[in-house]
């Protein structure tokens, strides 16, 4: 199934059950699960599917161990839970993580303290096949992360997590699956007003990014699923009672790639100010994050801060020695959304989703899902879903607790390697670029390959630094809503994310190839690589600090 860009115009004489506006991860999730019990779903998007705060995290799933502290055993259970859910049903983009807390200096107490919370994690995490806990001693912690500070190490913990290393694709295969049972998802479309209808809202109406052209959807419910935007998509209501408080508060979180640093995730207190932050292995690199300060700025112009970073690169330095500001490749920058508006302790505001029924403020017809964590994203989804199936009186029952994503149809991991390998030696394709799209696609990596059988070029490898391969541009433009650069290089594929090169090695022949699909002229090749670079070098959210440099007027 070649997923086109849905039509607005044909939609405007439509009424769907739900209007979803935003494509991360919840509004995909959302759609999903929705579309699953037979409701018709549209999702507007006013970027890329992901582009958001989706593909800015440490992209760990986990129960959240810190949590403990504040007794909160509840959200502990159920993200443990959802965990193991994600393990099962995407392996492919989901794998477990072993994690280490170091010990440093005397702190009998803390250690007791520490061990304490850790059986309680192990307990709440009962049956997620993941083993538990265990002390190491300082050789053993040595031996497997040689780079930390030997000086005062007494020993560790090691328990264990998960990390979705490509969380871009796991928001795509949540919208892979809507569509596949009949939502209607479209990106580079922006809501701007909410229809109403004697006080209910009714509909949106959406406007077309690069055409301008508006259109009127009518829905029965519309879902706020906009993160950082959720306020102001509250505020196109216009309802004079609407609440003084802000609906959201959001936290900037940064985090630096650096080269290999770590084997394990490593869980790290900083010493200024006592927070948690991680070392984390990721993709052959390594990720160090995050930071939790108030943001109040513009959402499109977030970006990362030299003193968030100077913070982390302070911190990262007392546990390994030999990192420093010069080993920093690359940052990022997100918004966390909260639905915590109280002004105190970042870190200490409550992770808890809140999903919200705007009839009590006199908006019927509209709901919003604020905060909320990666890991549960599936549960509050399902919630979310819950309340609209009421509103919509509708029955119907959630079908995705043990439900695989697209990429994952019940194969082994290791089958699913040693079968991408041959496949792809049998198309002339290495067997390392074979593994690479089967740890992208999943069972879909046959796409791809076939793609690449029918032309020699889709089998040319985009650049050195990488075993992608040129029919991926081909399958995102076709299969996977690509419409930008920055759609391929940053959340199909991830090349832009990663050194050496951050992708900018790759641009030039990704852009003619997307140019072929798209019919795109010398001059819209030349804004997009532009555009494209502006975003990368220039003070955007993502910004490249040791790759190779591309002037905007080449």
């Amino acid at each position: 199934m070649i997923n086109e860009r849905a039509d607005l115009s044909a939609l405007e004489g439509e009424t769907f059950d739900l209007a979803v506006v935003g494509g991360g991860i919840m509004g995909t999730g959302i759609a999903r699960d929705a579309s699953l019990r037979g409701l018709r779903v549209l999702l507007v998007e006013k970027e890329d599917f992901g582009s958001g705060t989706s593909s800015r995290t440490s992209r760990l799933i986990h129960g959240g161990l810190r949590y403990l502290a504040h007794l909160d055993f509840k959200i502990v259970r159920d993200d443990l839970r959802e965990r193991t859910r994600l393990l099962r049903n995407a392996p492919h983009l989901v794998s477990p993580l072993p994690c280490l807390i170091p010990i440093y200096g005397h702190g009998v107490l803390d250690r007791i303290i520490l061990r304490a919370g850790l059986v309680i994690y192990d307990l709440l995490a009962w049956g997620s096949g993941l083993p538990r806990h265990k002390w190491l001693g300082c050789n053993e912690i040595l031996d497997s992360e040689p780079g930390l500070n030997p000086k005062g190490l007494r020993g560790g913990f090691l328990f264990y997590d998960a990390q979705a290393p490509r969380v871009e694709r796991l928001c795509l295969e949540n919208a892979l699956d809507a569509v596949g049972n009949g939502a209607a998802l479209v990106n580079y479309t922006s809501a701007i007003g909410l229809i109403r209808e004697k006080g209910r809202v009714v509909g949106l109406e959406v406007e077309d990014v690069a055409t301008t052209k508006r259109h009127q959807i009518s829905a029965r419910l519309v879902v706020n699923a906009a993160g950082p935007w959720a306020g102001l998509l509250r505020d196109l209501a216009g309802e004079k009672s609407a609440p003084s408080a802000p609906m959201v508060r959001t936290t900037r979180g940064v985090h630096v790639i650096v080269n290999k640093s770590c084997s394990n995730g490593i869980v790290l207190t900083a010493r200024t100010d006592g927070r948690i932050f991680f070392v984390l292995p990721w993709l052959g690199y390594s990720l160090i994050g995050t930071t939790d300060v108030d943001y109040s700025g513009d959402p499109e112009h977030i970006q990362p801060d030299t003193e968030d970073v100077s913070y982390l690169m302070d911190e990262v330095k007392r546990f390994f020695p030999s990192l420093g500001d010069n080993n920093v490749l690359g940052t990022y920058a997100g918004l966390r959304t909260l639905s915590d508006s109280h002004r105190g302790k970042e870190s200490d505001a409550s992770r808890r989703p809140k999903i919200i029924d705007h009839s009590a403020e006199g908006v019927p017809g509209l709901i919003s899902i604020v905060g909320g964590k990666l890991t549960a994203y599936r549960q509050i989804s399902q919630a979310a879903t819950d309340l609209a199936c009421s509103l919509l009186d509708v029955q119907r029952m959630c079908l995705t607790l043990d439900r695989p994503l697209p990429g994952f149809l019940g194969t082994e991991l290791s089958s699913l390697l040693d079968g991408s390998r041959e496949l792809a030696d049998s198309y002339g394709i290495s067997k390392a670029s074979g593994e690479y799209l089967a740890q992208l696609y999943g069972n879909r990596y046959r796409e791809v390959l076939a793609m690449a059988g029918e032309n020699p070029r889709g089998r040319t490898v985009l650049c050195p630094h990488t075993p992608a391969i040129m029919a991926q541009v081909r399958h995102a433009v076709n299969h996977e809503w690509a419409r930008t650069p920055a759609d391929f290089l940053l959340r199909r594929t991830l090349l832009g994310l990663t050194p050496p090169c951050f992708g900018l090695d790759a641009l030039s022949i990704v852009i003619d190839e997307m140019g072929r699909c798209l019919g795109w002229s010398a001059e819209d090749k030349r804004k997009q690589k532009n555009t494209y670079l502006s975003n990368v070098n220039h003070g955007g959210w993502l910004q490249v600090r040791n790759g190779p440099k591309i002037s905007t007027n080449d």
